[in-house]
């Protein structure tokens, strides 16, 4: 069963409280959203909400539930719809929800504005009608997303460029963070280069921090303000 746990900035993981009680700590999903044919996609924060993505549980042969894909796409494909709830921070209620096209993940700003990407695009999501509004930008296979301090959207772009990109609400480039053209697989290893990003965040100092996932080393690693590779750390399949 997948779980929601209450979490404090800088400090222990606390537990989500409801009418002056206290939740359990490992909160089921099924039971915030009374629905358990969902699982998180994404999931997102800002100081007054938590917005998750839900889709279709998987099946045995990797498509979702109740639907099968016909042309399943193993870059985190999805069916036709998917969910995006949002939860208060606090009580872990929903607080509202609506029913998407298809998208892999979601950003939140500290505004409360979200955004979402597919295989292809980067959206804006009107969340009073539940529309995607394309936001025009040069990327060429949005892996991830996340959105800075100055409001800015990170994404992970792992087509051609193997970059992280961050763009205006606009769709302006602002800074680019890693070497163009990523790292070779074989080869002299290249620190200021990524390969294979799959998730992107930004901590209160405004350092990106991108998590690579594939079949050799995995590698997390903290980009600076100057948008450069300053640690890392490898996590090796067992």
């Amino acid at each position: 069963d997948y779980k929601v746990t209450g979490v404090q900035t800088c400090a222990l993981p606390i537990s989500f409280v409801k009418d002056g009680q206290e939740r359990p700590f490992e909160l089921p999903l099924a039971q915030i959203i009374d629905d358990n044919t969902l699982e998180p996609a994404s999931l997102a924060v800002n100081d007054q909400h938590i917005v998750m993505l839900l889709r279709a549980k998987k099946s045995a042969s990797g498509a979702t539930v109740p639907e099968e894909i016909e042309e399943h796409d193993s870059d985190n494909a999805t069916t036709g719809q998917t969910q995006i709830v949002w939860l208060d921070k606090q009580s872990a209620s929903v607080v509202k929800s609506l029913k998407l096209p298809a998208v892999n993940a979601v950003a939140l700003g500290s505004d409360g504005a979200v955004y979402a990407i597919d295989s292809s695009k980067v959206y804006w999501l009107d969340s009073t009608s539940g529309q995607l509004v394309t936001i025009d930008v040069a990327v060429g296979k949005p892996a991830a997303i996340a959105v800075d301090n100055a409001g800015n959207l990170v994404v992970a772009d792992m087509g051609a460029d193997q970059q992280i990109k961050a763009f205006s609400p606009q769709g302006k480039l602002v800074y680019t963070c890693a070497r163009k053209g990523g790292r070779a697989i074989r080869g002299k290893y290249d620190e200021q280069a990524v390969y294979n990003v799959t998730s992107v965040a930004v901590d209160a100092q405004n350092n990106v921090w991108a998590v690579e996932s594939w079949e050799l080393d995995r590698k997390s690693t903290r980009l600076n303000s100057s948008h450069l590779v300053i640690s890392y750390a490898v996590f090796c399949l067992k």
